[in-house]
């Protein structure tokens, strides 16, 4: 009977729960990760587990206890990351041998599975019932991790591009030599004088280098977004977000983003004009450009995906002098690096992109280059997901610098190399953050967050036989290629304003404007040379507090603002405002297009929404001087921009 009843019982638990730890992770990150890196991983735990299961039951005679007994080493293979990460840290003295919390967890397991083994091996019971409610178990599992990934693969947008998009100019006469661009990403490479501040490091004399060397280096560079993803995608297609798709502010989804990322302007305008891309892997799925015409990996590597799966094993620890993830992440910032200034397999003239992940953690150099191996599972989140990790900000603040110091003196030896090996036809060189660190930075909300500090970046330019190119101390990246382009092929590229978005990371594309948080000047009113004009009789009707922003007799406003003209020059002391009451707008007093004086009005949210009345002093400057217009532009919020009434008293 119970030879009977064992034979009609199937066996699917091993499989099951194997791959379900793959299904999860691959559904908790399907807004970030695509579904293609997680098929590598999932046939090879599959057919390690069918290898496993045969061999097991082999040997105990029986393919119910193989199975349970693969299943078990199954479970704690998987759980190991995850028990690793829950326990604080600490360290055993055993003789001489030294044991943290990752070699004791191991030795746990071993011993588990040791019992575990010699349990099933002299066992007499029948284990039908056990391996239909594991069955049951693991099919639940899988179900589930199965429909939300399917939910987010079949609700996921197709992103409408804007009808304004960027018209590149046809080919035209170019120059024999086209030189070659290399745009070199330094993952969180802070300003200079933000890392003095923060983090201690004085960064003189890199920067003396590279001015020496020819670069232009802005002094006063914000970054346009605090997410990689977002920085980069913004600046190779030379355009904000907004500008780039239709991209709902409640979507998490970053795989639309990533396409118009990996398909960007950049790279279609340099293709166009005979140009080859050549990409080194970064580690990070977002910019990984596989298909570039040359991509460029060390003989082994793991993507983001795999590193997060296996951070959750112990194979880490198990393997760890020669593949261990912390090892597998030096390696490709090495290669990069070594590896940048010597690209014989793709012809000239090429673009060349690199994304290297440093000094952003995980810290793995310190200042000698030593190699740094932290005793808990290897992460590469930044700012307050870092703490999360169990790192602290001390913690940060100290490696950060170490790891600056070390990748600071191997970039320069990088550059060096590279203006070397090429003077005959020098290259064009960016080099360029795409934030900067995050010791202060929290991905919950703007408020917990250093701004200064994740928005200043080091961004230097080499332009070779270039003029004057309208570079500028705070330039922002998304002015970088039209700037050059404008230089190099003659095109006439407008400069957009110089704007900074926070978002958090549960929802990338709900942006708060900081740029005014960032320092007083960096908004020119020369950058709205056509705001909409309206006389002083359309607009100073008074709105009640509350009113709807667009309702009858409101004006919304776009980014180029509202220019409210008079007949006569004013010396009123006070006006009042209705605007939206969760945006944040900037009065700029003048005379003509000659600036007088200006105030800010900060988002102060009511009760009732809508538009709120403020009553305020006009600048005394202003009164003092006289002014015949007031231009309003906004400077962030929910992109409703509504101005009501403006009336002087």
């Amino acid at each position: 009977m119970n030879a009977d009843k064992k034979s009609k019982t199937f066996i699917w638990h091993p499989v099951l729960l194997g791959i379900f730890p793959v299904l999860f992770l691959y559904a908790q990150n399907a807004y970030e990760m695509r579904l293609k890196d997680s098929v590598g991983p999932f046939i090879i735990v599959v057919a390690v587990i069918l290898t496993g299961f045969v061999i097991l039951s082999l040997v105990l005679r029986d393919r119910m206890k193989g199975a349970l007994m693969t299943t078990l080493i199954v479970m704690l293979f998987f759980s190991y990351g995850h028990i690793t990460a829950i326990l604080p840290d600490f360290r055993l003295l055993y003789g001489e041998t030294e044991i943290g919390r990752n070699g004791l967890v191991l030795v746990v397991w071993i011993i588990i599975i040791y019992y575990g083994f010699k349990y099933l091996l002299k066992s007499k019971r029948d284990f039908s019932f056990l391996t239909r409610g594991l069955n049951y178990i693991g099919l639940f599992l899988v179900v589930i991790q199965v429909g939300h990934g399917g939910y987010v693969l079949l609700t996921r947008e197709n992103i409408p591009v804007p009808e304004k998009r960027i018209v590149t100019t046809a080919r035209m006469n170019l120059p024999e030599k086209l030189p070659d661009i290399y745009f070199i990403i330094m993952d969180g490479y802070g300003r200079a004088d933000i890392l003095k501040e923060i983090y201690a490091y004085d960064n003189s004399s890199f920067i003396a280098f590279l001015k020496s060397r020819g670069f232009y280096v802005a002094d006063s560079c914000h970054v346009n977004y605090c997410q990689t993803l977002l920085s980069l995608t913004a600046t190779l297609n030379m355009n904000y977000i907004d500008d780039l798709g239709d991209f709902d502010r409640r979507l998490k989804d970053r795989l639309p983003l990533d396409e118009k990322l990996l398909d960007n302007e950049v790279y279609r305008f340099l293709r166009e004009r005979g140009y080859g891309i050549a990409a080194f892997a970064s580690g990070s799925s977002m910019t990984e450009f596989e298909k570039a015409d040359l991509y460029l990996a060390p003989s082994w590597t793991v993507n983001e995906f795999q590193n997060t799966l296996m951070a959750t094993t112990p194979l880490p620890l198990i393997i760890y002098n020669e593949k261990s993830l912390y090892a597998l992440h030096r390696k490709r910032l090495k290669y990069i690096l070594n590896k940048l200034p010597d690209i014989y397999e793709l012809a000239s003239p090429r673009f060349v992109f690199a994304h290297i992940l440093c000094p952003h953690p995980p810290f793995v150099f310190d200042a000698e280059g030593n190699e740094i191996e932290p005793d808990r599972s290897f992460y590469p989140g930044d700012g307050s997901h870092f703490m999360d990790r169990g790192g602290t900000v001390a913690e940060y603040l100290n490696d950060y610098k170490g790891q600056i110091a070390y990748i600071t003196g191997r970039l320069q030896k990088t550059i060096e190399h590279i203006l070397d090996k090429n003077k005959d036809n020098p290259p064009i060189i960016i080099i360029q953050a795409d934030h900067g660190p995050g010791s202060g930075l929290s991905w919950l909300g703007v408020e917990g967050t250093n701004v200064k500090e994740r928005f200043s970046i080091l961004n230097a330019v080499y332009l070779p036989g270039a003029g004057s190119p309208a570079f500028y101390e705070h330039i922002s990246p998304v002015n970088t290629f039209r700037v050059i382009f404008n230089e190099y092929f003659k095109t006439d590229y407008d400069l957009l304003p110089d704007r900074s978005f926070y978002t958090t990371w549960a929802h990338p594309y709900n942006f708060i404007e900081v740029t005014r948080r960032l320092g007083p000047d960096i908004y020119k009113a020369r950058y709205y040379p056509k705001p909409w004009k309206v006389t002083y009789n359309d607009i100073n009707k008074p709105k009640k507090q509350g009113y709807r922003y667009d309702s009858t007799g409101c004006f919304l406003l776009t980014d180029d603002g509202l220019q409210v003209t008079f007949n006569i020059k004013k010396h009123n002391r006070a006006f009042e405002i209705s605007v939206d009451n969760n945006d944040d707008y900037t009065l700029y007093f003048r005379r003509d297009t000659t600036l007088i004086a200006r105030w800010n009005i900060s988002p102060r949210i009511i009760k009732e929404g809508g538009l709120r009345v403020d009553k305020i002093e006009v600048p005394p400057v202003a009164v003092r001087e006289g002014y015949d217009n007031v231009l309003i532009v906004p400077y962030g919020g929910d992109k409703r921009y509504s101005v009501g009434h403006f009336r002087l008293l």
